[in-house]
């Protein structure tokens, strides 16, 4: 049987690695320290304020569809440099 395996947890963690990231989590309501990481964990399992896709959904679908639309943009319009070793911005110790 298949491992069931999600990339949820490494979009979210490398959301928190550049500023285009941070600003997606902070416009999607995100008021921590985002070196705390137990209460970004608690915000991402929220219900978000508003609906996407006309649906209800978490914090953590807000940032992730806002991120991967950003990564997009950025593959067809100019490479994307960060260190994934040493991110500037880390919620994890």
């Amino acid at each position: 049987m298949a491992e069931n395996r999600t990339v949820a947890p490494a979009i979210l963690r490398l959301a928190t690695a550049n500023d285009a990231g941070l600003e997606i989590i902070t416009k999607a309501g995100y008021i921590g320290e985002m070196n705390d990481g137990e209460a970004y964990a608690l915000w991402l399992g929220q219900k978000h304020s508003q609906r996407l896709w006309r649906e209800l959904v978490s914090n953590s679908m807000v940032v992730i569809n806002g991120f991967l639309i950003h990564c997009e943009r950025q593959r067809t319009s100019e490479p994307w440099e960060f260190d994934v070793e040493s991110p500037k911005h880390s919620i994890v110790d």
